[in-house]
């Protein structure tokens, strides 16, 4: 089950950004809006598999799972296709990330990357 109105933030850049943003925005703090910040790609797993976020947002470059690992993760091991995942990335061009995703969804039957067309 999804919890409504929490997001699961994999990743040490990512979660000093939100720590920073939801410091100064006390509405954003103060709002029913909860996030769990990870630092590590098997800490966020296993914090994802304990509490169904309706976000999933990572860092491309993880310590632990990288980003595709941890989507793999929680599209294939958890059978979790809904969930929308934001994927950051501070190193590479988008093309090349992009083409990694590509491959990664060849590889486990996924279609969607890189694009929400066709999506209900």
């Amino acid at each position: 089950m999804t919890t409504a109105r929490e997001v699961i933030v994999v990743g040490e850049r990512l979660g000093r950004q939100v720590e920073t943003t939801l410091a100064e925005n006390p509405q954003l703090a103060e709002s029913s809006l909860k996030v769990r910040l990870s630092s590590k790609g098997p800490e966020g797993l296993a914090i994802y598999r304990a509490h169904r976020p309706a976000l999933l947002v990572t860092e491309l470059v993880a310590p632990g799972v990288d980003g595709l690992q941890l989507i793999h993760a929680v599209r294939m091991e958890e059978g979790d296709r809904e969930t929308p995942v934001i994927v950051s990335a501070s190193l590479g061009r988008g093309d090349q990330i992009l083409e990694q995703l590509r491959v990664k969804s060849c590889t486990t039957g996924s279609s969607r990357t890189g694009s929400r067309r066709g999506r209900r």
